[in-house]
């Protein structure tokens, strides 16, 4: 149920869902007039560049850049719309350059490829040749029909609301600008960059898990980056969103990075990836827990969602069991300096359980998929009245060299509300560096219940010198009770290691180091 605090969202929450809905019935339309325009159009006006053959991929080859008329990626469409359910065309570019639209093009429901990668100039792996400047009409929709088919190498701009909105399921978008023209420069489309409202789609491609690989700029749009409206099994894999290409200079999406809402389940932004394949190293930002000299490996699928005017990410309205793994939430993409997003870097928010920010896994070396969450303007994660959330082996607060000071000017972690059972941390190597913030490391307010933090730096680097909080290591003051502060190193902050005040109560701490080193053989005093 909608409490009055979060009236708001739910007020987009069906905003999104009004809009998916109306999409499809613009879809239903659009596909009506595309049968009727295809029975006037002969199909030599795509120019086919082969025969059709029943159950083949048929080739269209766009030769125009006008919005109309033979050779046309409108006629292109138009004529994939009219082949016969389970087809599949592709359509390749023979031009480059920029679409500017008169009127919206039609509703996508076929499987194609609109493959502008193909176009002429365009250097595998590279910016877009090919734009759809859609003049204040309306973005692609792919809908019902349309299962299967990718976006590649396009940039979509200036569409009256969302740039891409995703109906049906198993769409590839990769290689595209969203929000910006050719020149990388803002050409924001009125809504959110992408809207998902289906399932399985992948935002993003880097099958060989490669470093520095750019799937798709989505920076600049009015509303967030991407939004899952109820949506489940997607992936959001090595983009820049709220970023220029190169992840150093914020060009914000108005919203936020990405939103998670209204149930949407199982998706995930990032990945597990942390060995550099051209040399064979593996992350290890601690250096075998300081044993070692460090190796910094950008995680290959994490991504960059900084300088957005919102969150990074809002995870809101039952949203459930999403993972984060590998990002770099208010950095710029090499993690080495700020680029904050104006609010929360990760914001959790009467959201359903099992959402989780990963690093490592138990066999792991610490941190190596770690998401770097730091430099936002709020806090680096705040969670409210959400329960069975999971936070492990990430920074936050610090860059991600494990020693350059990035805080978020707020709290790295804040719990508030009725949350139940945060886990914040886990046996080596799943523990969290919370250091470097403005406030405090760790803050657990209001009746936040079955709270555990577990082995984290709080105030310093991990297995290193201080990095201070601006207040404590860890503030308690929730009344909720049954909350652990356990083999913690909570030390080098500018207040407190560990602070117990207002009215907690039900609060175990055991065993911890404060004001000491890792080792608890050399001072390192609050």
């Amino acid at each position: 149920m909608a409490t009055a605090g979060s009236n708001g969202n739910f007020r987009q929450q069906r905003s999104y869902r009004d809009r998916a809905r109306w999409a499809a019935i613009a879809v239903a339309g659009c596909a009506a007039l595309a049968t009727a325009a295809s029975t006037a159009a002969p199909a030599a006006a795509a120019t086919p560049a082969s025969a059709a053959r029943p159950q083949a991929v048929r080739t269209v080859v766009v030769r125009s850049l006008r919005d109309a008329g033979p050779g046309s990626l409108r006629t292109a469409i138009t004529v994939a719309n009219a082949v016969r359910p389970g087809s599949s065309t592709r359509m390749v570019f023979a031009v480059r350059g920029t679409i500017r639209l008169a009127r919206a093009l039609p509703a996508i429901h076929r499987r194609v490829t609109i493959d502008a990668t193909s176009a002429p100039g365009y250097h595998g792996g590279g910016p877009p040749v090919v734009a759809i400047n859609c003049r204040r009409h309306l973005g692609l929709i792919f809908g019902p029909g349309a299962g299967g088919s990718s976006l590649l190498g396009v940039a979509v701009d200036r569409a009256s609301d969302d740039g891409v909105t995703l109906v049906a399921r198993h769409i590839t978008l990769n290689h595209d600008y969203i929000g910006l023209n050719l020149r990388g420069h803002p050409a924001g489309n009125r809504g959110a960059g992408v809207l998902v409202a289906s399932d399985g789609n992948r935002i993003g491609l880097n099958p060989a898990k490669a470093v520095n690989v750019v799937a798709n700029v989505i920076s600049a749009n009015a509303g967030a980056g991407i939004v899952f409206a109820g949506s489940a099994g997607n992936t959001v894999v090595s983009n820049r969103i709220g970023t220029n290409r190169a992840g150093t200079r914020a060009l914000g999406n108005r919203g936020d990075g990405i939103d998670l809402t209204g149930g949407a389940a199982n998706n995930e932004i990032g990945g597990t990836a942390y060995v550099n394949p051209a040399t064979g190293q593996a992350n290890d930002p601690t250096g075998d827990k300081g044993t070692e000299q460090p190796v910094f490996v950008v995680p290959p699928l994490g991504n960059t969602i900084s300088g957005n005017r919102g969150n990074g990410v809002l995870i809101n309205a039952f949203a459930r069991d999403n993972r984060l793994n590998g990002n770099f939430i208010g950095t710029t993409g090499h993690g080495d300096r700020a680029l904050g997003n104006a609010r929360n870097g990760v914001r959790i928010y009467h959201a359903g359980p099992g959402n989780s920010l990963t690093g490592c896994k138990f066999v792991n070396n610490p941190f190596v998929y770690y998401n770097v969450i730091s430099a936002n303007h709020r806090n680096g994660v705040y969670v409210t009245s959400t329960d069975n959330v999971t936070v492990q082996g990430n920074f936050l607060g610090i860059a991600a060299n494990n020693a350059t000071p990035l805080g978020n000017r707020g709290d790295g972690i804040l719990i508030g509300g009725s949350s139940a059972n945060t886990q914040v941390g886990g046996v080596i190597p799943l523990g969290n560096v919370s250091a470097g913030n403005g406030r405090n490391g760790i803050e657990v307010t209001g009746t936040a219940h079955g709270f555990v933090t577990f082995n984290t730096f709080g105030g310093l680097a991990a297995f290193g010198g201080a990095v201070p909080n601006g207040h404590d290591g860890v503030l308690i003051t929730s009344t909720g009770g049954d909350n652990l502060v356990r083999t913690n190193v909570m030390s080098g902050n500018t207040a407190n290691g560990i602070e117990l005040a207002g009215n907690a109560s039900g609060v175990t701490v055991d065993p911890d180091i404060a004001g000491l080193n890792t080792e608890g053989n050399g001072l390192l005093p609050n």
